[in-house]
């Protein structure tokens, strides 16, 4: 299954708060063409393989267009000019709110 939603800033997207729409802690890669998928630093391997993950992000940079994509575990930039961005998100396990939440991402395009 693919499900893909996107968010242009201002506003608030929710990556998955249903059911079977984040990811399982297994599947969550620790290397790509990027680097490690966002949720891996936040993942715990054989502890939470069956927790399901998934991002709430709550700021986009102004500007930009981006898309969090489940079956790519990660997130693809529609539209930005080159630099470097930040953005919020919430971290859901198991539909619970991490206690550490918000987290920061910070991505670069073109730099």
């Amino acid at each position: 299954m693919t499900w893909k939603g996107d968010v242009q800033a201002p506003g608030r997207w929710d990556g998955g708060n249903l059911p079977s729409l984040g990811i399982k802690g297994s599947d969550i890669p620790n290397s790509g063409v990027s680097g490690a998928s966002f949720f891996y630093a936040h993942y715990t391997p054989g502890a939470e393989d069956d927790v399901e993950f998934y991002a709430e992000f709550i700021s986009v940079p102004n500007g930009t267009r981006i898309r969090f994509s489940v079956d790519e575990y990660g997130i693809i930039v529609l539209q930005a000019p080159d630099g470097s961005y930040q953005a919020q998100y919430n971290l859901y396990k198991a539909g619970t709110l991490d206690p550490g939440s918000p987290y920061l991402l910070t991505f670069n395009i073109g730099v």
